[in-house]
């Protein structure tokens, strides 16, 4: 089970975002290295970063993925036109749909009674 944060804690220990920064760094060096574009590498080191930052950081992922697009845009290696363009309003409404429908299944106990009602029926 998760530990249970209490109000106002920040979840993640100071050795964890250490550890998450110096991937963030490694990957950076590596893919500057590798790709040679500075462009490509901020691209390729946002990418990894993402994936890391929410595989370690859960609760904090819709932040991960804003800080991300914003250093994107910020750092010219991609457009505000070519981003809006690319966007697909109906992945994104489905994704939202989808977190909705999870929540409230999850509220409700739904995935807590499936759970139990597989173990019987495998007789577990």
């Amino acid at each position: 089970m998760a530990k249970e944060l209490k109000k106002g804690e920040i979840p993640g220990t100071p050795r964890q975002f250490a550890i998450f920064a110096t991937i963030v760094v490694a990957v950076a060096f590596l893919c500057y290295r590798g790709l040679g574009d500075i462009h490509q590498a901020i691209a390729a080191t946002v990418c990894i970063a993402l994936v890391v930052g929410t595989l370690m950081f859960w609760r904090f992922r819709v932040a991960i993925a804003f800080i991300g697009i914003s250093v994107l845009l910020l750092t010219g290696t991609m457009n505000l036109e070519h981003a809006i363009e690319f966007m697909n309003l109906d992945v994104i409404v489905f994704l939202i749909g989808m977190a909705v429908i999870v929540a409230l299944l999850r509220d409700t106990g739904f995935f807590r009674w499936l759970g139990i009602k597989i173990i019987k029926l495998a007789r577990y």
